[in-house]
């Protein structure tokens, strides 16, 4: 396997990657949700105590702060990783759009490296034979590799 079919390749690990990410985003914001939910849930009064120097603590107060404190840099932390992987599969994207592919090239691309298609259905789905699809891979693979050198 060559470097730039290594290139390729990684669009599909990203996207394995961004729809992991955005379970987790999904799950950590439920879950921001939810201890928000029952922090807001009607409590009993809560003990006043004086901390070591002197100030007034709430525990409540205290909960929240600390919930928003962990919750909000997990979240940020997700949505920055996927914002990192969306970016980086942007420029795969890019790559292969200002490579000058041809029709049956760029097809030939998206099924093969991103759609993670065997060789025999990518040829099958361009509507070429095996023979001609490996001619539009080659030449794709050589434009790309140009590409990315410049």
């Amino acid at each position: 396997m060559t470097e730039v079919e290594r290139y390729l390749y990684r669009y599909r690990n990203l996207e394995r990657m961004k729809k992991i990410l955005e379970n987790e985003l999904r799950d950590a914001t439920e879950e921001y949700r939810t201890q928000q939910e029952s922090l807001l849930m009607p409590v009993k009064p809560a003990e006043v105590k004086t901390s070591k120097t002197n100030k007034i603590t709430d525990p409540v107060q205290d909960a929240v702060i600390k919930i928003i404190d962990v919750y909000r840099k997990r979240i940020d932390r997700i949505a920055n990783e996927l914002q990192l992987v969306s970016g980086e599969q942007q420029s795969i994207l890019d790559t292969v759009k200002q490579a000058g592919l041809s029709v049956p090239e760029e097809s030939y691309i998206r099924y093969r490296y991103f759609k993670c298609m065997s060789a025999c259905v990518t040829a099958q789905r361009i509507g070429y034979c095996e023979r001609w699809a490996q001619r539009y891979k080659n030449s794709a693979l050589g434009k790309i590799k140009k590409h990315l050198s410049n």
